[in-house]
């Protein structure tokens, strides 16, 4: 879980929990990361379980870019499948099944990372799956559609990984699915196009929805300190937003309870403000 704050002209401070966003677990043993390329040549037979969507609208190719930052965690492999961001056509991505592993009810956070090269940096992607509930998706805005999200842009992803969205097993299933299709954006930006590309995915197990992780709780604010408690991680993260949903990482801390400085009342139109620990 975490804690919203929402931090507006007139001082006002509201303390939310649901059950779209959880804290991230400790458990990195169990994280499952997957390649779309570890050693296919082909641009139709990718390596399972990744598959490509709508193959017949203008396929990805294959490149010998990778991440960085899944290095030395998935080294080795053969590269990545890319595509010109603006060429694709909508509906069109791919998608990934958590073969390895998992349990009903299962509580994932996918995270995604892509190389650096050339990457899209206004490409808005449509976030879906046949057999679980997606929730807590990253960029999503009403006005763009709840399951949209902007977590596949340079700023990102590069090089880096970047959450995309809660996933939740529904009963009886133990595989979950997730799919990625494109909807609007990337480029060009003067005379250079810019690409987008499927590397890799990440399935952070997070707990099971009756055994979530211990929440992290906001539980003051004076001047400038956003005082919080609780949660079970390794290091505590406040993420700012001027809109619910465009989470923004700006201040780490290593322990709790703890303290993050923020900006004085009526310095900005509104501001909302989370923590979360991983």
């Amino acid at each position: 879980m975490r804690a919203e704050l929402s931090h507006g002209i007139i001082g006002r401070w509201v303390v939310t929990f649901g059950l779209a966003a959880w804290g991230l677990s400790t458990a990195l043993a169990q994280d499952r990361i997957y390649a779309a390329r570890v050693s296919s040549n082909s641009d139709t037979n990718w390596d399972a379980p990744f598959y490509c969507i709508n193959y017949a609208a203008s396929p990805y190719g294959t490149s010998t870019y990778v991440s960085t930052a899944t290095n030395p965690i998935t080294p080795g492999r053969a590269g990545s499948y890319w595509h010109t961001a603006r060429l694709l056509s909508v509906g069109e991505g791919y998608g990934v099944v958590h073969t390895n592993g998992t349990v009903a009810g299962a509580v994932y956070d996918v995270q995604v990372t892509l190389p650096s090269y050339d990457l899209a940096t206004d490409i808005i992607m449509n976030v879906g799956s046949t057999n679980c509930d997606v929730g807590g998706v990253f960029g999503a805005t009403a006005a763009g559609g709840w399951t949209n999200t902007t977590a596949f842009q340079a700023a990102y992803c590069a090089d880096t990984w970047a959450h995309v969205c809660y996933l939740t097993n529904r009963p009886d299933i133990t595989q979950p699915q997730v799919e990625f299709t494109y909807v609007s954006g990337g480029g060009p930006h003067g005379s250079k196009d810019e690409d987008t590309y499927a590397d890799c995915v990440r399935f952070h197990f997070l707990g099971c929805a009756t055994n979530l992780p211990a929440p992290v709780r906001i539980c003051g604010f004076g001047g400038c300190a956003l005082q919080y408690a609780g949660g079970s991680g390794a290091r505590f993260v406040l993420l700012k937003a001027a809109a619910l949903g465009n989470w923004q990482r700006i201040a780490t801390n290593f322990d709790t309870p703890n303290s993050f400085s923020i900006g004085p009342v009526g310095t900005e139109a509104a501001a909302f403000y989370t923590i979360i620990s991983e």
